[in-house]
This record gives structure tokens, C-alpha cells and sequence, in this order.
């Protein structure tokens, strides 16, 4: 996975990154992201820095990607909402994958 452009600032943090799919094996298989893969971990160097959240239509094998920051001040946002509030399941989805696999240690 390359990053290829990097929007910190923008104003929606689940297009914090543009990404491309790179790995032959994925696109043989895929030919890029394909529906089911929001979630997916970023990993570069062998750190995670974030997840896939939408892929472009005219381009599988390109993207959006969120920062794992983004994703850990959502979950913490996400600990003080009630539950039953309808919070963003893309959120929740992702947060339970990141918890499982220990990405509230600092990763990044």
C-alpha cells in the first residue's frame, strides 16, 4: 500500500489519505479494493497508521484511508456516547478489529 497524498486538516478525517494498492498478489486477486475491505489496516514501515474507508469508483486501485488517530479520538469520543445512539458503524467495526489486534498501544 502507497500513500500517496496526505490531508491532515481536511474536513472529513475518514479521507485523511489517499492510498494505492500495490501488492500484485491483492490485485491479481481483487484488482484493488474491492466492497468488505473498509477496515483493512495501513501498515507502512511495519507500523499501522491507519484503515481504508472508501475506494475511488473510476480507480479500485485507489482510495481513502483514515488516520489511526483519527480512528483512537473517535473511539474515545465514542466512549462517552450513550449507548443505542446510532454512532457510525464504521467506526465501531473498525474500532473492535484495531482493539483486537492492540492498536491502542502507540503504534505510530
Amino acid at each position: 500500500m502507497e500513500i500517496e497524498q496526505v490531508h491532515r486538516f481536511g474536513k472529513e478525517s475518514s479521507k485523511g489519505m489517499v492510498i494505492h494498492v500495490t501488492d500484485p498478489d491483492l490485485l491479481e486477486k481483487t484488482g484493488g479494493i474491492v466492497q468488505g475491505m473498509s477496515g483493512s489496516p495501513i501498515l507502512q514501515n511495519g507500523k499501522l497508521v491507519g484503515a481504508v474507508t472508501h475506494v475511488f469508483v473510476n480507480d479500485p486501485t485507489r482510495g481513502y484511508g483514515i488516520f489511526i488517530e483519527n480512528m483512537l479520538e473517535a473511539a474515545e469520543a465514542e466512549e462517552s456516547v450513550p449507548t443505542g445512539t446510532g454512532f457510525s458503524g464504521f467506526y465501531q467495526g473498525t474500532m473492535l478489529y484495531f482493539y483486537y489486534i492492540g492498536a491502542r498501544r502507540k503504534l505510530v
